[in-house]
């Protein structure tokens, strides 16, 4: 990170790199776009003086609650956010011995220019306030087939066409990102002996239809494992066996699924996004919306695994399983870590189940609304033939 005048600014450039090896790519750049607007705000201080992160108080934190929510319009949210993020730096600027007695809880008489609770910043004065959730707007499986039909208009070579459908089927089948997928390696998908094994032995009761298969994770590393049904495992099989040779001039059974045609290397995460943006756009000038119906040109690839964790979610609900059962399921499967993200699903989710239980009693009350006028009809001809 530089100032203005061209220097480094070395303690937050050193916080920004332990966070880069911590997660993801856009994770990190939120992170960094979050300490750069706390910082812009400290180089307006005073006239354009400037404030240092080690003269930061609690009195200029107000200040900077102010400016953010009241002249900038930033969301509460997101403001809260971007906090967390200054008080992560402002402790490990203490803790690495740059600065003293910046932020910490008040005990045994010793002073700190940010008193925090001992329950932690986020009970902080200038975090205070109540955020209002609001249910965000998902595409329904009909905009996702639409986009994909647009999409493939876009791609003249079969292969690639393949490649294409291949890859919308894994992310709207099992929720993985992006990035998982371009990680997808030949060696992990069983061969096409072994998956007529195994559906013969799915088929006769004695196996699962599902096959688990080892994922590596884009965010924070490691490895989890996703549950692939065996038909997807066939479409995959499929293409490595018959399309993939064409796109690298030659078989392999080993390296990644899906490869550049130019290079041969593995695929980007970026090459997806670019078509499926361009067919969103093709879609939402095909296709009339109607009012209430999300813009089909805002859809993106993520969106795969934000529909398919709500659905997840939403079936374990309609089973009649606990809530919190379901929850914990749900990450187990979608690789989740952390409650705070899961909830947004759980609402949403919670959210389409009462809706579409709601369409369900409409539909139930005006069945029953037909079958009493129906049964009042033969009995008033019932009353006419005894007369």
């Amino acid at each position: 990170m530089i100032d203005r005048y061209g220097f480094v600014m070395r303690p937050q450039t050193l916080f920004l790199g332990r966070l880069q090896h911590l997660y993801s790519d856009a994770t990190y750049r939120s992170y960094a776009r979050a300490l750069l607007d706390i910082e812009r705000i400290n180089a307006c201080y005073d006239g354009g003086k400037g404030l240092p992160f080690s003269k930061v108080s609690d009195a200029h934190l107000e200040k900077q609650r102010e400016e953010f929510i009241e002249h900038r319009g930033v969301s509460l949210g997101a403001y809260k956010r971007t906090m967390m993020i200054g008080g992560r730096f402002w402790k490990f600027a203490q803790q690495e011995g740059w600065v003293e007695n910046l932020i910490g809880a008040s005990e045994n008489r010793r002073k700190f220019r940010i008193n925090i609770p001992k329950t932690g910043f986020k009970d902080h004065p200038v975090m205070q306030g109540s955020v209002i959730w609001q249910i965000p707007t998902l595409p329904t499986h009909r905009d996702f087939e639409l986009i994909e039909a647009a999409g493939m208009t876009l791609i003249r070579a079969p292969s690639l066409k393949r490649r294409f459908r291949v890859f919308c089927l894994i992310l709207k089948t099992l929720a993985l990102r992006r990035s998982e997928v371009t990680r997808l390696n030949i060696a992990s998908i069983p061969t096409r002996k072994q998956l007529e094994r195994l559906r013969r032995a799915a088929e006769a009761g004695d196996k699962a239809w599902t096959i688990a298969i080892k994922v590596q994770c884009s965010k924070r590393g490691g490895i989890r494992e996703a549950q692939f049904p065996i038909p997807l495992l066939e479409e995959i099989r499929d293409y490595i066996d018959f399309d993939r040779p064409k796109d690298i001039k030659g078989s392999s059974k080993h390296g990644a699924i899906f490869v550049s045609r130019k290079t041969g290397k593995q695929l980007c995460d970026q090459w997806i996004t670019n078509l499926f943006k361009r067919a969103a756009r093709k879609a939402a000038a095909m296709y009339s919306r109607e009012f209430g119906e999300m813009n089909l040109a805002e859809v993106r690839p993520h969106h795969y695994r934000h529909r398919g964790i709500t659905d997840l979610l939403r079936g374990y609900l309609q089973e009649g399983k606990d809530p919190t059962e379901a929850v914990l399921m749900t990450m187990q499967l979608a690789g989740i870590r952390t409650l705070d993200v899961i909830m947004g699903y759980l609402h949403l989710a919670e959210a389409e189940l009462e809706e579409q239980s709601q369409t369900h009693r409409n539909v139930a009350e005006k069945r029953a609304a037909l079958d009493i006028a129906r049964i009042k009809a033969e009995l008033g001809r019932d009353v006419r033939r005894a007369q």
